[in-house]
């Protein structure tokens, strides 16, 4: 009896260990990052943000004509988001943070297997290739997402118009009453008739 409670103690031992060395290394997930070429990735990422604000503005500003002041303005802010996507975006400080995540999810096993495809020649190819896909989907998605909007404008008139109507043709329904208060006196009994032959009460 003994010697199997000690080979069982063994054997979960040996499964705590395994469970532990399945999470990937730092190491290995350096390597992959350098193989994803993932800083890049993040560097185009920073740059289509600053792209879009300007883009955005412009379009706010479109027709409009400014003054020197206004035009200052608009370089500072600028400058200003260009230097805060970068010393938040850099991928000094966002590194660590995606270690976690990757160790949390996944296991050396599968870190191995990205490792050997982003090395290969499709791998390098994808990676080539990604900054054009997510731009081409990024500007789909947003077209995609006008077309859209229409029709929600149009649902949205169309449930306010319902609820209009309902509000017509039937009446709103009445809130619940509070139950009395158990303080509340209770209610005075009516006055009892005089009784024949009784003398009225002296004033």
């Amino acid at each position: 009896m003994r010697r199997l409670f000690v080979a069982a103690i063994a054997l979960l031992a040996m499964h705590c260990a395994l469970a532990q060395d399945d999470k990937p290394t730092p190491e290995s997930l350096r390597q992959l990052f350098e193989a994803m070429h993932t800083s890049s990735l993040l560097d185009n990422m920073e740059a289509q943000i600053d792209s879009n604000a300007r883009s955005m503005l412009m379009q706010s500003l479109a027709g409009k004509q400014l003054n020197e002041t206004q035009r200052k303005i608009i370089e500072d802010s600028q400058a200003q988001l260009q230097s805060l996507t970068k010393s938040e975006l850099n991928w000094g400080k966002l590194e660590p943070m995606i270690i976690e995540v990757y160790r949390e999810n996944l296991t050396q096993g599968e870190i191995d297997g990205m490792v050997r495809f982003y090395q290969s020649e499709s791998g390098r190819a994808v990676i080539a290739k990604m900054p054009e896909i997510m731009q081409a989907m990024m500007q789909r998605m947003h077209n995609h997402v006008q077309s859209l909007l229409p029709k929600i404008a149009e649902l949205q008139k169309h449930t306010m118009a319902q609820l209009i109507e309902a509000a017509d043709t039937q009446p709103a329904a009445r809130a619940p009453q509070p139950p009395p208060s158990s303080s509340a006196p209770p209610p005075s009994s009516p006055p009892q008739p005089a009784q024949p032959g009784a003398q009225p009460a002296p004033h």
